[in-house]
């Protein structure tokens, strides 16, 4: 478990450049082992990042964009300013950037505070793409909510050739500082000639400063050109720079000499990349960029419990999904299947011994030394069926009810278009008698309309040849005759079959019920990142252990004992598909997706000792805190000792305590100088007072109250500065893109060794919430409007991206009644969200996820209350987008 915390201090003393260069590069490894050795964009190869640390030329922008899911991270040292980047494209026409800058002496005039420390966030939009005669065009904004240092507009063009990226715009703000031309909006409006700089003053900065866009009385005009060369990996960059540096001449700390730069870069294979600057005519830049890509990242070699073999019950031995030619054991034994080789063991496909051995009881037996699951096949009462075959019968068998199979195979001494009762010897088939004979001509006469007696033969009887009517009548009555009960026992021991074999698969099997003709398995999936391959490795578990007589396989996820989706696919449908090496796709078309029931039946039988059960582990954790101008990075490892105890349905008691290694916390000495109810900054006595903390202790029950209608109460200690009452309610109809929550939580402050104890600040907080799945490259809104910690009422807005394999790029900003001034620098609550799923550098598939959210400065405006996860995270992985996104796995 990784924690990220982004803290904030008013500034009074620069960091040296080491400590600039440590946060990057600890940040760098951090995100590179967090994701393990990526796969690069297949445009880095023509698009270099520029001084700002993002698309670009030397300092100037371009029109170009990485590939969709980049994610860089860059550091520059340049006197006087030093800047770290972190570069994203969520959408392939949208770049975004956070920057941390310190410019060094940039108010030499205060004793304490002689440096500038600067966060920027910029955007840049794709306008179109190159065609076969025009460049790609883009514009962008650059320092959108800082303290305007940075503050510049743009538009600019670029032409991409075999060797050549030639570029030229134009600038507004501090890309016009050299007055090439006059700004062409002043010719429309006065008010396009007035722009206000920054005044100084840091309660000002954060603010987005919509008024002053593409605004000054002057544009400038750049340009560049990028060669790559013959050298792999190579580049060398020139341009003309609208930036004359006015601001920083003004203060007496750098001085633009010459208004071309020329660079150098050169990538190390696809995620380094190296870069050396000269700028201004007078200064040398150096810059190290890490990028990475985790939308092009294949998932390592898997070293999980392979899935187990399906069973088809026309064709015993099994059949399963045709593995790739190449595969050594999996294909020697698919070639065997096929020459109907009957394998001697299952070790080298599964690597372990046989996990059941067959019953010694009564009942029908199978070797089951294909998958290590034993199968239950009771024998009928009375009568043993024989083989039912139909001349003329359609050319794909219909199978139903017991030991019944349709089969074109007629006998020579048969009549054509007629039909016949007969007995079989065949090994594979019970013995037969001319009593059984008998007793199935007596149930089966009465129950043919248009069947005629030809003979009274007991050992073979011909008819007419049935009609559709006949053959349905037929099905019917044998269902009927021999649809015999499952006693208590047998179920029992189909569940426990069922649920031995899914743990071997890492999934628990809560419970297991039996409805006539159907299996009902209610199931956790606590490891697999997509939904869909747990669904597989369990239907081929039931195609297993399942009596032949079941006819259709009903999956039901359960997380948090909520009932939260429903996958239902007929048997035979299945069966047909894996027999004929069928498509994901068509097993989509024939499987249903629903909400999960609102309760389970009383009388269902329950997987040995499912309830109370105790969860509980030890993990490490590396806790941030970052942009402190003391200290740029102060870190604490950790390790986190958790557990979680079900005591009943929907019930369970959950902690977590922190055992500290080593932190630099205590080097913390700045106060908080909140205006505001100190809700968030008083961080630093929490982390101050004591080494070891209770993180957390709450009690929870969650509970379906109606169908789509999701629930969860709560009371405890949230989190190590909240303890408190909540409750959430989820309104998320199935198959839709919208969904409704409302949370409300009465909270007092915690004390700040994070004991028991309890502080005199206490509030009540609560939010309305929205969220909407656009239709669009996977994008999800949300809205939460509401009551903060700090008594302040407004809005948060969240937009992000969610990949196929799980990892989520988005920013969120929020606004509340609390003036600019009052909240203080940064003016209002923003940051960026990065979330990196474990499994795409694990050998081992795990639904754990590195999480970030990146904030300039953390103050009390727009502070929540963490009591766990949203319901919507809760029930997010179930949804039948998110299940229909990943449906390939199915089989794997």
């Amino acid at each position: 478990m990784f924690d990220l915390k982004v803290i904030h201090k008013d500034e009074t003393k620069a960091p040296s450049l080491y400590c600039v260069w440590a946060t990057l590069l600890t940040l760098v490894a951090t995100l590179y082992l967090s994701t393990g050795a990526w796969a690069g964009d297949t445009a880095v190869g023509r698009v270099t990042t520029s001084l700002y640390g993002k698309a670009g030329l030397v300092e100037m922008p371009n029109a170009l964009f990485f590939d969709t899911g980049h994610l860089s991270m860059t550091g520059m040292i340049k006197d006087p300013d030093n800047r770290i980047t972190m570069n994203f494209q969520p959408l392939p026409w949208f770049e975004g950037s956070f920057r941390y800058s310190v410019i060094e002496d940039f108010a030499s005039n205060r004793k304490h505070q002689p440096d500038l420390f600067d966060r920027s966030f910029d955007f840049k939009i794709k306008v179109f793409e190159q065609g076969s005669w025009w460049p790609a065009v883009a514009f962008g904004i650059q320092d959108i909510a800082g303290t305007g240092i940075y503050s510049a507009e743009f538009v600019v063009a670029t032409w991409q050739t075999r060797h050549l990226n030639l570029t030229g715009g134009a600038g507004f703000g501090r890309f016009s500082t050299r007055g090439n031309l006059t700004n062409p909006l002043t010719f429309v409006s006065d008010a396009a000639k007035t722009r206000v700089g920054f005044n100084g003053s840091i309660f000002d900065t954060g603010q987005v400063r919509t008024g002053q866009f593409f605004k000054g009385e002057d544009m400038g005009l750049f340009g560049g050109i990028e060669y790559l060369t013959p050298v792999k990996g190579l580049k060398l960059i020139a341009e003309y720079s609208s930036d004359a540096y006015r601001t920083e001449e003004s203060r007496n700390i750098a001085k633009a000499d010459f208004p071309v730069n020329f660079g150098a870069s050169y990538r190390y294979g696809n995620n380094i990349e190296f870069g050396a600057s000269l700028v201004q005519g007078n200064t040398l830049a150096m810059r190290f960029t890490m990028q990475m890509n985790p939308i092009s990242q294949r998932d390592p070699p898997r070293l999980d419990p392979p899935r187990f073999q399906f069973r088809n019950r026309e064709d015993d031995p099994v059949s399963d999904v045709k593995p790739l030619a190449g595969e050594s054991n999996l294909y020697k034994q698919y070639t065997a299947l096929q020459n109907k080789e009957r394998p001697q063991t299952n070790r080298d496909y599964l690597s372990v011994e046989n996990i059941w051995k067959p019953w010694e009881k009564k009942g029908r037996l199978d070797n089951v030394g294909y998958a290590g699951v034993r199968r239950f096949e009771p024998v009928p009462k009375n009568v043993d069926i024989g083989w039912i075959e139909f001349a003329g019968a359609p050319a794909s068998p219909v199978r139903d009810a017991v030991h019944i199979k349709v089969d074109n195979n007629i006998s020579a001494s048969s009549t054509p278009g007629k039909w016949r009762l007969a007995t079989s010897n065949d090994e594979t088939s019970f013995v037969r008698s001319e009593d059984s004979v008998r007793d199935l001509k007596s149930i089966l006469l009465p129950s043919l309309p248009s069947a005629t007696p030809a003979t009274a033969d007991l050992t073979l009887a011909d008819y007419a040849a049935p009609t559709p009517k006949d053959r349905e009548a037929l099905a019917q009555a044998l269902k009927k005759t021999w649809s015999w009960p499952l006693t208590e026992e047998d179920k029992l021991e189909i569940a426990e079959s069922i649920r031995h074999a899914a743990s071997v698969q890492k999934l628990a099997t809560i419970a297991v019920d039996f409805e006539d003709t159907k299996l009902t398995v209610y199931y956790y999936n606590g490891k697999y990142h997509r939904e869909s391959e747990a669904i597989g490795r369990l239907l081929a578990i039931l195609t297993q252990a399942a009596p032949d007589r079941i006819e259709h396989f009903s999956l039901i996820a359960v997380i948090n004992d909520l009932q939260v989706n429903e996958f239902q696919v007929p048997r035979r449908s299945l069966e047909r598909i894996i027999s004929n090496y069928g498509s994901p796709q068509e097993l989509f078309n024939v499987a249903t997706f629903s909400e999960g029931p609102t309760s389970r039946p009383a009388s269902l039988p329950l997987a040995k000792g499912w309830l109370p059960t105790v969860d509980y582990g030890l993990s490490p954790s590396l806790r941030y805190s970052l942009f402190d101008p003391d200290d740029p990075m102060r870190y604490q490892i950790s390790a986190l000792l958790s557990g979680t105890i079900q005591l009943t349905d929907g019930l369970s008691i959950s902690g977590i305590y922190r055992l500290n290694v080593y932190d630099n916390f205590d080097e913390i000495t700045r106060g908080a100088k909140s205006r505001l109810p100190h809700v968030r900054s008083d961080f630093a006595k929490y982390l101050n007072t004591s080494e070891h903390s209770m993180e957390m202790l709450s009690l929870s029950y969650s509970w379906q109250p109606a169908p789509n209608w999701y629930a969860r109460s709560f009371a405890g200690y949230f989190e190590e500065m909240y303890a408190g009452v909540g409750g959430e309610a989820l309104y998320r109809p199935y198959g839709k893109r919208w969904a409704l929550a409302l949370e409300v939580d009465y909270v007092k402050q915690r004390d700040f060794d994070r004991g028991f104890g309890l502080r005199d600040y206490k509030t009540v907080t609560g939010f309305a919430k929205w969220y909407y799945e656009v239709p669009y490259e996977d994008l999800r809104v949300e809205l939460n409007v509401g009551r903060y910690l700090a008594k302040d009422i407004g809005a948060t807005f969240k937009i992000s991206r969610t990949f196929d394999n799980g990892t989520e790029i988005g920013a969120f900003a929020t606004l509340t009644d609390v003036p600019f001034e009052t909240f203080g620098e940064g003016s209002f609550d923003k940051g960026v969200i990065i979330k990196i799923p474990f499994h795409l550098f694990s050998f081992f598939d795990t639904k754990q996820v590195y999480s970030t959210i990146i904030r300039p400065l953390t103050r009390d405006g727009g502070a929540q209350v963490w009591s766990g996860p949203p319901l919507y995270d809760l029930t997010q992985q179930f949804t039948l987008g998110n299940i229909r996104r990943n449906w390939e796995a199915i089989f794997e």
